[in-house]
């Protein structure tokens, strides 16, 4: 079967989630096409969409692809395909076909997704006439007039998705398009209630929002079928904690060293647990410094660490972070390391989130890279094979996760124990 995978804001990561997964899942991948918007590829066998949208934090769509051979985007060369779709799809003649369509372009400038847009529009209407002669009733759901794809909201809202209607996603690659046929969309309203409608958030402190946490989870290589145990020791409310339960990992434990904060992350746990029927286990977080972990944690019983430590103080837009911060933090990451190499089983993972402070045109990392080459530790973060894909690295190669106007970015980075 061959699918294409609609790649979130930040494409590199969605790449390597793909392909950790799949690895994961013991999924092979062949023929892969990958643009700045897409991934596209032959899987071994056929894929669970429903339960892989669900569990990709980093992926917008999921769909099959329909048109092996590339095509122009012309209407004299895609009209009687598009046709032909549609007709198999909708065979009752008194059933209403809803229809529509995304292009997703090299060089999505806004000159060129307007251009793009209104070529859409008026393909949709000479295949909606098309189609009301053969005797069908259509409707029609475009492209806003300044972009030339549909948001997953509006492919859900419009009823897009099977068995009710249809989205052509055309995806461009050197020159030509490949088609597909969008099967599922990114759980928006899922994703946002989890993140805004559980009993304890702290903006002040800033959120992992659950879509990262869900890829991070991905990139330790974990599956929940192999009774991978994994474990967050700066837990804070309990976001990775819940994605993993969601994923169906049963043996997931979290720390944290404040008191309060561990309260709240079992009330959050707690609330998840009802709504989605999950059974935790016991005393699955507990108060503890992560500088101190092997006193918690047996020792070569944790398979994957996957965690976003204190990032430091709030820093505000225009100021600068200070050389005692950036100390303190590297004291405690080094710390940290130490003793999660003690937890870790052999070939463990670690997937961290570190601080990156955005001044300007500037980027300032922590200085952790004498003590990752003290350490038995590997950064594997780009060792897979799909790192070929991957353009936009920093200069220790890893991949950075951050939104615009953001005073702090998160650096992710991937390391296994060597020993």
């Amino acid at each position: 079967m061959r699918y294409f995978f609609i790649l979130g804001r930040t494409p590199e990561l969605s790449v390597l989630e793909i392909c950790a997964l799949a690895h994961s899942e013991g999924l092979t991948l062949s023929n892969v096409i990958v643009t700045p918007f897409a991934f596209m590829c032959t899987t071994s066998r056929e894929i669970p969409i429903t339960q892989y949208m669900a569990r990709l934090g980093g992926i917008i769509k999921i769909g099959v692809l329909l048109q092996e051979n590339a095509i122009a985007l012309q209407k004299d060369s895609t009209l009687p395909f598009l046709a032909d779709i549609l007709e198999a799809v909708h065979a009752q003649k008194t059933e209403r076909i809803i229809f529509g369509f995304s292009a997703y372009t090299i060089q999505q400038t806004p000159k060129k997704e307007k251009a793009t847009s209104s070529l859409l529009f008026r393909l949709g209407l000479s295949l909606k006439k098309l189609l009301k002669e053969l005797g069908f009733s259509c409707r029609l759901v475009p492209c806003p007039d300044n972009q030339s794809f549909l948001s997953s909201v509006s492919v859900e809202k419009n009823h897009l998705l099977p068995p009710n209607g249809i989205e052509i996603v055309f995806i461009e690659y050197k020159g030509l398009f490949f088609l597909g046929r969008t099967l599922a969309v990114q759980p928006f309203e899922e994703y946002s209630d989890r993140d805004w409608n559980r009993p304890y958030k702290n903006m002040q402190v800033g959120l992992l929002p659950p879509k990262l946490a869900q890829i991070m989870i991905n990139l330790s290589r974990c599956s929940p079928s192999k009774n991978h145990t994994l474990l967050d020791p700066f837990c804070g409310f309990g976001t990775i904690l819940q994605e993993a339960f969601l994923m169906g990992f049963s043996s997931v434990y979290g720390s944290d060293i404040n008191k309060q904060t561990v309260s709240s992350a079992k009330e959050n746990l707690t609330w998840i647990a009802e709504k989605k029927n999950i059974s935790l286990p016991s005393e699955c977080i507990r108060v503890a410094d992560a500088m101190h972990l092997s006193q918690e944690f047996q020792k070569t019983s944790i398979d994957a660490i996957v965690t976003e430590p204190y990032l430091g103080p709030v820093i505000y837009s225009g100021s600068s972070v200070s050389e005692k911060i950036i100390r303190e933090l590297s004291f405690l990451y080094t710390a940290f390391l130490k003793e999660s190499f003690m937890v870790l089983k052999k070939n463990g993972i670690i997937v961290l989130a570190l601080p990156v402070w955005i001044q300007k045109d500037k980027k300032i990392f922590l200085p952790l890279d004498r003590i990752l080459f003290s350490l038995p530790f590997k950064n594997t973060t780009l060792s897979n094979d799909c790192a070929q894909y991957i353009k936009n690295k920093t200069h220790r190669g890893t991949l950075l996760y951050s939104r615009v106007g953001q005073s702090v970015g998160r650096e992710i980075i991937v390391l296994k124990k060597t020993l």
